[in-house]
């Protein structure tokens, strides 16, 4: 008699569960915005697969969503259905994803911080080094009041990138003060033999990966454009001239 697939679970995926041999690199998933959750997990989840949503979900009601992709693509469907209270069991071998309500397959519901949180504006991050403009303003998270508790004060994390230094060196710098859950630092895996000098100050508020992509949106004005992704369980941030796919 066959025993019934082993389904496992991640600390990295609270949202999700699995069955079946997952990939060592599951394909990457574009940041995006969509008009109903349907239409987002068409663009999140790979070509190919079957996305099964469980009753009374109503996928098609008009609720425009948002996401942080340039991550493997689990990482990317977690952290959107965390936002939205569900979670979902990916079937790796049949290649399919069943979408639930978070709670109802036994599995606590999983809310997002970025739900707990509002902003407010920071400081401006500088002189964009090629049109001369100010740069993009990054925001500082500032935790919501629970229950009346006021929450103990997190010093903002400060990223700066100094003139006359260069992207690449800037980025391992970034990369070495950013610690890996699975132990030690992130690392840079620089995949282009394009580099720009560091013309004028930079500074950013926020994480790592926050700052990582309000840095890249001024290089996508640059001569030649530089993109970022990142591969979360390897903690690797890859940079190329070639848009991740």
């Amino acid at each position: 008699m066959q025993s019934p697939p082993r389904v496992t679970t991640s600390s990295r995926w609270p949202a999700l569960t699995s069955t079946g041999q997952r990939p060592s690199i599951p394909a990457l998933a574009r940041t995006g915005t969509a008009p109903t959750l349907r239409q987002a997990l068409a663009k999140i989840v790979p070509s190919g697969w079957t996305i099964h949503y469980d009753m009374g979900l109503k996928p098609e009601v008009r609720r425009p969503l948002t996401w942080q992709g340039n991550d493997q693509w689990p990482y990317v469907l977690n952290r959107l259905l965390a936002q939205e209270k569900m979670r979902a069991e990916i079937n790796w071998t049949t290649q399919k994803v069943s979408v639930s309500q978070a709670g109802t397959s036994g599995v606590p519901a999983v809310s997002s911080p970025a739900a707990k949180v509002k902003t407010t504006p920071g400081k401006s991050t500088g002189k964009n080094p090629f049109t001369g403009s100010g740069g993009k303003t990054s925001t500082v998270p500032v935790a919501s009041h629970v229950s009346g508790v006021k929450p103990p004060a997190v010093r903002p994390v400060s990223w700066q990138a100094s003139v006359g230094s260069t992207l690449k060196d800037t980025l391992l710098e970034w990369t070495t003060r950013e610690k890996c859950t699975a132990g030690g630092t992130w690392k840079l895996a620089w995949n282009t033999t394009v580099n720009y000098r560091i013309d004028a100050p930079l500074a950013f508020t926020g994480s790592f990966r926050s700052a990582i992509n309000d840095l890249f949106i001024l290089y996508g004005t640059a001569s030649t454009p530089l993109y970022a992704a990142t591969q979360s369980a390897q903690c690797v941030l890859l940079v190329d001239d070639k848009e991740p796919r």
